[in-house]
């Protein structure tokens, strides 16, 4: 949970409006996380760090 103004909240949804606008990233980043989903089994840091490319 986010406190309302901070950076990190701002970002948040700065990258939602973005997905939201452009489909065809929105389908490869949710494509991604899938992948990952089950590549990392459960390492919530290493999942992390192979979605950062991403951005």
């Amino acid at each position: 949970m986010f406190r309302s103004g901070i950076l990190e909240w701002k970002n948040l949804i700065l990258f939602r409006n973005y997905l939201r606008r452009h489909p065809e990233d929105a389908r490869r980043y949710a494509e991604l996380k899938r992948d990952l989903v089950a590549q990392v089994k459960g390492d919530g840091g290493l999942y992390r760090k192979q979605k950062n490319p991403f951005f």
